[in-house]
């Protein structure tokens, strides 16, 4: 899929993406002055339409570690904001982009301890960190006012960009005029949406395999719960849990056939479940 040039995802937002980049850049490469550094953000949008995709890329991109801590994990886990203290505590060592997922679901006493982070980030060299959600007005509101800057991510509506975008996620499985028709195609539609549609063409038309580097985890499928539990029963259970299907006589099976119409979203389905059990992905 992408190279390590990303000039095509993020001139695929456009405007957005040019922000994200020169926010994150600015402090841990150094290319703003100090007194111009976001130390950290917020970037909202729904699911699919690239938060994770832009951040994944962009570490990579410069070159720095992406530390993800997702509070809907450690809310189910015990001791959870003794666990979220000491991951925090160490997020910030290096120049790294540390991402807060959920940032919704920050609440009470995890609130406060985020709070203190941010304030203390300030003081740590290379280190910016986002916070993202689906529902910006969900964040609380000292959550909020603490962060340097809000960055909104939609769906865009603009060929050109849709194009870009488009361009590159196909890396060359595609000739120009069926990408060019995608983009026309999936104009307001999710960037997950999209990659899915691409995937499929490529894949019918016989193309070089696209190759999983956007780490599409079950968060990034819009709707499908059925469809996800499924899949997690026949793929992920057997797999993460072999010993006691093995004790208990269970036979998993040994494929799965995921059928519907191109741009359904199988393709991604079938990321989220190879990223779920660490599996490379060839399509």
């Amino acid at each position: 899929m992408a190279s390590a040039d990303i000039s095509d995802l993020i001139a695929g937002f456009g405007d957005t993406g040019h922000r994200l980049l020169q926010a994150i850049s600015g402090k841990t490469r150094n290319t703003l002055p100090p007194a111009l550094y976001t130390h950290s953000l917020l970037i909202s949008g729904r699911t699919g339409v690239g938060k994770r995709l832009l951040l994944t890329n962009i570490a990579q991109h410069l070159g720095i570690p992406l530390t993800r801590i997702h509070l809907a994990r450690i809310l189910a886990s015990g001791n959870r904001y003794t666990a979220l203290s000491r991951m925090l505590s160490h997020a910030g060592d290096r120049p790294t982009l540390v991402w807060l997922a959920d940032a919704e679901l920050f609440r009470g006493l995890g609130c406060h301890v985020v709070e203190g982070f941010l304030d203390r980030v300030r003081g740590m060299p290379g280190c910016v960190v986002v916070l993202s959600t689906r529902y910006a007005d969900r964040v609380a509101v000292g959550l909020r006012s603490r962060v340097d800057d809000h960055v909104e991510l939609a769906a865009s509506g603009d060929r050109g960009k849709r194009f870009r975008l488009c361009r590159w996620f196909a890396q060359g499985s595609l000739d120009h005029r069926v990408i060019e028709d995608v983009a026309g195609q999936t104009l307001g539609r999710t960037a997950a949406e999209t990659f899915a549609l691409l995937a499929d063409l490529a894949e019918r038309r016989g193309s070089a395999p696209i190759s999983d580097k956007t780490g599409v985890r079950w968060d990034d499928v819009g709707g499908l719960h059925d469809v996800i539990a499924e899949l997690q029963e026949a793929i992920v259970w057997p797999l993460q849990r072999s010993e006691q299907f093995r004790r208990l006589g269970i036979r998993p099976p040994r494929g799965v056939l995921l059928h519907g119409p191109p741009g359904t979203g199988k393709t991604l389905l079938a990321k989220a479940a190879a990223s779920e059990v660490q599996a490379n992905f060839i399509a």
